[in-house]
Order: structure tokens, then sequence, then C-alpha cells
């Protein structure tokens, strides 16, 4: 899928919360169900593999897509890597109207109420990573979740570092090995990591109900 290849497997059964995702979302909750709803394309799982750490990751193939209102029930971050599509989405806030090509990327908080979510393009290729409700991942030893940390509702990043960690965890998905356990926790962390320090509220402890 990176190179024009198409992915090694295909998987249409989808990541559930089980109770050791740590995601905070309900027993059995499909991580993903909007996309599962609206009929896009499962290309990957990390289900199955063993991979734990603190990010769970789908790849997922999106052509039109027109989602009702939803709570999100997990800490989300999607990276585009092929193919392009017009993005238009809305909480709190105004609409988020973005083109959504290779590297652009969207943070999406657990408890953001969304109004809508629409997706349009002839194919677009994301990598969804679904991280826990503990965001810090362990890089602290404050008691802390994605409302306490503060992390920011918004769509059409370009972060560099963020598009080259979501290639390498992608590559590691598509080759579906168990031993490659480390590398993508490794790779987790460092996600968590540049979340939490480029997107973020100005006041990292301090919870809002306003999300934007």
């Amino acid at each position: 899928m990176l190179e024009g290849e198409p992915p090694t497997q295909i998987l249409p059964i989808p990541i559930k919360e089980d109770g050791r995702q740590h995601t905070g979302a309900a027993i059995n909750t499909i991580l993903g169900k909007k996309y599962e709803d609206a009929g896009s394309l499962l290309l990957a799982s990390s289900r199955g593999l063993g991979w734990g750490g603190t990010v769970n990751a789908k790849l997922r193939r999106h052509k039109s897509l027109s989602g009702a209102s939803f709570i999100q029930p997990i800490n989300e971050v999607a990276i585009a890597l092929a193919g392009s599509a017009e993005i238009r989405r809305r909480a709190d806030g105004a609409e988020q109207r973005f083109e959504s090509r290779a590297g652009v990327s969207c943070i999406c908080p657990k408890g953001v109420s969304v109004r809508y979510l629409n997706i349009n393009g002839d194919s677009l290729d994301m990598l969804h990573l679904y991280l826990s409700k503990d965001v810090s991942g362990g890089l602290n030893d404050q008691d802390t979740n994605a409302e306490d940390a503060g992390l920011v509702y918004t769509g059409g990043i370009f972060d560099p570092l963020i598009h080259q960690i979501g290639l390498a965890i992608a590559e590691e998905l598509q080759a579906s090995s168990k031993s490659n356990r480390l590398v993508f926790d490794i790779l987790s962390l460092a996600l968590s990591a540049r979340i939490l320090q480029r997107h973020t509220r100005a006041d990292d402890w301090a919870r809002s109900d306003v999300y934007y």
C-alpha cells in the first residue's frame, strides 16, 4: 500500500475493547465503529498480533463517507498514507475543512461530541491509531487521562515526525509479525510523546469541556 502494492492481508474482524486495550471505552466497543458503519474497508489490523503497548492500529481505505453525530469513545489519531480526499468535520467549534493527503493527520480526543464527519474522495488510505485512556503512556507519574492532558480536537496537521512514525507503524503492521512488538511499543511511546509535546492545550493539566 505504501509503495503502490496491495496490503499483505485483509482482516475483516475489527479490534474490540476487551479490557486490555485500556482505551476507557466500554467492553466490546468496536474501535472505529463509525468507519465500520460507513462501509470503509479494513486493510490490516494489530488485532491478534499481541503487540500490546499504548496504541492499537488499523489500516483503512475510505471513499465517500458521511457520518452521523457521535461521541468519540476513545483517543484517536488518523494519519493519511496514500490518496487524497476532502474532509469536513465539526465538534463544538467552527467546521474543520481540509484536504487530506499523505502526511496529513487528525486528532480526536475521547469524549468529544462530533456533529458530523464527511470524507469526499475516490480513495484515501489512512492509519488509525487508538490510544490508551492514559495518553501519557507512562511518560510521567501523574494520574491523568486525555481530558486532563488537554488533547486538542484538530485536523489538517502536517507534522513530519508524526508522519514518519505513522509510516513506520504501517510497515510493521503490514509485516504482521508478533516479533515486532518491541518496535511497535517504542513507536507508540514516541507518538504519545510528540502529541503531548505539540498538540495539547497551553495549560496541559487543566481540563476543559470545550473542544475546538
